[in-house]
Order: structure tokens, then C-alpha cells, then sequence
């Protein structure tokens, strides 16, 4: 009875081993099935006999198709190890020509990286063949760490638009995660981040006005004229239902270069002659002070007619 319940035992403390480390089990649980292994258990190999405590260690391993030792839960339900019950020294008769040959060596790894495991084997010689103990020991080995190629995680939900009214942008990322790569791993391959273009609603616009041009030449050379200035609503132009601009757009004002030349009225001279006819000359002043500025003459010379000379 003492061997069954260490045996209840020792199956109860690695079971809750494994519970303990759940979260990590899964995250392999993921990789070892979007590896596209396939994993069997191997053969089973039995430790000496533990004496004091009358036990012996029965226990296999799991292992993936390529030879890599992998975590035990890959190859489904089945334990990995248990405890039978033994006696020291063996009760079988054993005749006395009945030897272990020497061990072999181990072979090689089970795998060219990562946790595998090692034979060594040995043969019964002579005699009944009935020698006690294992003819084969196993153990573990480690080739390093396997080059472990990075795969992408899901992509996040894109972000909200930028914009409320008009194009705006829309991301959203992944992380190379799935699992990460270790050297010498390849990296993921494509961008992290993926942006599109979002909102195809328009914006409201108001109309807005634009500079004001230079003024306008004066549209006089004297007197009084008007110049003009003028804006446009397209700065910007009101679009999507926006208000128009307000106000006028154009503005005028009044110009003046001074007043313009005038000719005075004419003044009469004498008539040349005192009887009959003779001539007389008419004078006149432009208002600048230079005859020049007023069209026509200043001085123009007239017939003129006196007495009849008797």
C-alpha cells in the first residue's frame, strides 16, 4: 500500500507542477500546433531500483517527428513517468555467469538544436540471459538554442479617423510576436503598420475674401474722377452649403490731379484804324498761369470796323 500512494503522490506534485505554469502552456500550445509537427511518446526506460524506498522509475518522453524532445502535454493524454514497486536484492535466481556487458557510448543527440535526448545500450552476455537492470539508458541532451523564425500577431482595430469631416487616416499595427524571433530566426516580413484613408464626408466650408487688388488709375487727368479696388470670395470659396462672403467687394473712392486749365474771358483791343476798316487784336489767360496747358490760342488778331472816313 505504502508503494501505491507514493506512487498517488509523486503523479499528484507533477500534475499540479503543470497547472502551476498554465499561462506558459498555452502560448506553446499555440506554436507547437502552428508548427505542423506530429509528436509520439517514446520508449519506455525504467531507472534502478531505489532500495529505500522499494521504488522504481518508469518514464518515457515526448518527442516530435524531426527527434526534438517537446513539452510533455504535445502528445496528448498518458503519463510521462510513474513509480512501480521493487525489492533489493532481485528474488529471480540468478546464475552466477550471468554479466552486463560495458555500456556503449551514448549516441548522438536526438536533434541538431534544442532539448533532445541520448541512448547508450548494453547486452546481456552469456548464462540464462535473465540479467536484472536496464539494457538501455537514456538522458537528456541540448544541441542550443534552435533558430526560431518570427511570425506575425493578429492585427489591433484600426484607430478612430484623424479627421471629423474630410479625408482623415485610419491605423492600425501588428507585433512580431507570434512567437518572436530568436537568432538566427528570420524577422517578420511586411510593415507593422497599416494606414488607409477614412471619412468621406465633406466639410463645411465658409467663403472667405481674398487680398484687395491695388487701386485703379485715376479715370481723369483733371477735375474730379474715381479710382476702384476689388477682392474675390475664393480664399476660401464657400463649397458643401458654407455661407458666402459678406460685404461689398468692391470699393471706390474719389480722385482729383487739381482743377483743369480754363482760358480766361477775351480782351477787346482798339481797332487799328480810326475810319473804315482795320483790324484789333483779342487776348485771354489760362488759369494755370501757362498758356501752354489751354487748348487754342491766346492771341488771335480780328477785323475790325471804324467810322466811315469822310
Amino acid at each position: 500500500m505504502s508503494f501505491v500512494l507514493y506512487g498517488v503522490a509523486a503523479f499528484l506534485t507533477v500534475c499540479l507542477s503543470w497547472a502551476s505554469s498554465n499561462a506558459e502552456i498555452n502560448r506553446l500550445e499555440r506554436f507547437l500546433v502552428d508548427s505542423g509537427n506530429s509528436y509520439h511518446w517514446s520508449p519506455w526506460s525504467v531507472s534502478p531500483c531505489d532500495c529505500s524506498a522499494h521504488l522504481q522509475k518508469n518514464y518515457r518522453m515526448c518527442v516530435a517527428d524531426t527527434g526534438q524532445l517537446v513539452p510533455e502535454f504535445a502528445c496528448g493524454n498518458g503519463l510521462a513517468q510513474y513509480y512501480s514497486g521493487c525489492s533489493c536484492p532481485y528474488t529471480q535466481a540468478v546464475q552466477i555467469n550471468d554479466h552486463w556487458s560495458e555500456w556503449t557510448s551514448y549516441s548522438s543527440c536526438s536533434v541538431t538544436c534544442g532539448q533532445g535526448f541520448e541512448r547508450r545500450y548494453r547486452t546481456c552476455l552469456t548464462g540464462s540471459g535473465t540479467c536484472h537492470g536496464p539494457s538501455t539508458e537514456q538522458a537528456s541532451c541540448n544541441m542550443g538554442t534552435c533558430p526560431v523564425d518570427g511570425y506575425w500577431g493578429p492585427w489591433s482595430p484600426f484607430t478612430p479617423c484623424s479627421h471629423s469631416c474630410g479625408t482623415g487616416m485610419t491605423i492600425r499595427s501588428r507585433t512580431c510576436s507570434y512567437p518572436i524571433p530568436s537568432a538566427p530566426g528570420a524577422p517578420c516580413h511586411g510593415d507593422s503598420y497599416d494606414r488607409q484613408a477614412c471619412n468621406a464626408q465633406s466639410c463645411i466650408i465658409d467663403g472667405q475674401w481674398s487680398s484687395w487688388t491695388d487701386w485703379s488709375r485715376c479715370l481723369v487727368t483733371c477735375g474730379l474722377g474715381t479710382i476702384s479696388r476689388d477682392r474675390t470670395c475664393t480664399s476660401p470659396a464657400p463649397s458643401n452649403g458654407g455661407r458666402n462672403c459678406s460685404e461689398m467687394s468692391t470699393e471706390t473712392h474719389d480722385c482729383s490731379y487739381g482743377p483743369c486749365a480754363e482760358w480766361s474771358h477775351w480782351f477787346e483791343g482798339s481797332c487799328s484804324v480810326s475810319c473804315g476798316e482795320g483790324t484789333r487784336e483779342r487776348l485771354r489767360h489760362c488759369s494755370t498761369g501757362r498758356d501752354v496747358d489751354c487748348p487754342g490760342n491766346a492771341q488771335v488778331i480780328v477785323n475790325c470796323t471804324a467810322l466811315i472816313c469822310i
